[in-house]
């Protein structure tokens, strides 16, 4: 029976070592990618859309009706949809960027 200590090593796999050049001659220089600036955005604010797609915004007092639809909130704002459903209504996080 061979010592405790060696009954549960492992073996290592040898890695296949690579002839020189063909590494860098098989690779192709690839574009650099830019970097877009991070987009800051302002405080969230709530929105409701009904089945008829039309959206709402609490103004204090009461709902009142959306300029942007849900589809161009998602185009330019960053958009999060909230579990809890007011009535038959979806509720969304809405962030505009500044």
């Amino acid at each position: 029976m061979p010592p405790r200590n060696q009954r549960f090593n492992v073996k290592k796999k040898k890695k296949h070592l690579r002839t020189p050049g063909t590494h860098s001659s098989s690779r192709t220089e690839q574009p650099v990618a830019e970097i877009k600036p991070r987009a800051v955005y302002g405080t969230a604010f709530v929105v409701l859309e009904d089945k008829a797609k039309n959206t709402f915004v609490y103004n204090g007092t009461n709902w009142v009706p959306h300029s942007m639809t849900m589809a161009e909130c998602r185009l330019s704002c960053q958009v999060k949809e909230l579990t809890q459903k007011l009535g038959d209504k979806n509720r969304y996080e809405v962030r505009e960027p500044i």
